[in-house]
């Protein structure tokens, strides 16, 4: 696969090329980076936020939807009070039911990425090494096979890389640990090598072409860094801070606790008095 250059190539040339080498270089680097943000320190820092804090707002969030359902049913019941009609039980419901959809499968997504939280806070976690290893064969394996680092693979080599980037996406290491041994296989039985451009026309367009995806990916990064879990990451660092948020979320919980009685008992007198079936 190699390719053979014009003769009389310049200086400029060799530095053009030596550029974009360094760029395919840097650009492996972050995509490696990349896949490891949106991957396993995502995860962990959403497990270990949802741990500490956010299994607390979960609560105050449930409670506050229950509130909310009490509060409804109460003007439900005072309307038909005030109408001299009676309600049953099972049309308040029928009406919450739909009102409050949207608020239950909230609850619901919550409860799930609570569920997921403890599934990875509780479950069998790498070792330091074990990390650094995947960490470090995952950044080869882009480098070898990704499109964008090396344009101009066989089928083959792109179909093996899908696989690769499905197996680091899904978390299973015994999986990326097989092919990459298929993708040393490949690589050594064809041959493949870093494809050389042959013109100074070629290396400037590419050169371009990655310096605009290296942008790219480094925005996204960066905008990712302001939003949850990444924004977590400064919080979760103090414990101080995360004793305070703690403190606050159990005030609420308690303030949340205390009205959700009121009304219930609010509720609870407007049935007594018959104003439900």
């Amino acid at each position: 696969m190699a390719v053979t250059f014009e003769p009389g190539f310049s200086p400029e040339f060799e530095k053009a090329k030596a550029g974009l080498l360094e760029l395919r270089a840097e650009y492996a680097a972050l995509l490696s980076e990349y896949d490891e943000m949106t991957g396993t320190v995502r995860a962990n820092l959403e497990s270990e936020y949802m741990m500490r804090i956010g299994r607390k707002e979960h609560q105050l969030f449930t409670l506050r939807i229950r509130i909310m359902e009490i509060r409804r049913e109460i003007a439900l019941y005072q309307a038909a009070k005030n109408r001299g009609e009676v309600l049953s039980r099972e049309e308040v419901r029928a009406v919450i039911e739909k009102e409050f959809a949207e608020y239950r499968k909230q609850l619901a997504e919550q409860r799930e990425k609570v569920r997921l939280a403890e599934e990875l806070h509780f479950g069998k976690k790498l070792s330091a090494a074990d990390s650094k290893a995947i960490k470090t064969l995952y950044h080869d394996l882009v480098k070898m096979l990704h499109p964008d680092v090396n344009p101009g693979l066989p089928p083959e080599a792109k179909n093996l890389w899908l696989k690769i980037a499905a197996a680091y996406r899904d978390w299973d290491w015994q999986e990326l640990n097989v092919l990459a041994d298929m993708a040393y296989d490949l690589l050594d039985r064809r041959k493949i090598k870093l494809r050389d451009p042959g013109t100074m026309e070629a290396i400037l367009e590419q050169t371009a072409k990655l310096s605009e995806k290296i942008a790219e990916i480094r925005k996204k990064m960066n905008e990712m860094a302001l939003r949850p879990p990444f924004c977590h990451e400064k919080l979760l660092s103090d414990p101080e801070a995360v004793r305070a948020r703690r403190g606050e979320l159990d005030e609420l919980l308690e303030q949340a606790e205390r009205h959700l009685d009121e009304l219930e008992t609010m509720r609870n007198e407007l049935l007594g008095d018959g104003h439900a079936r």
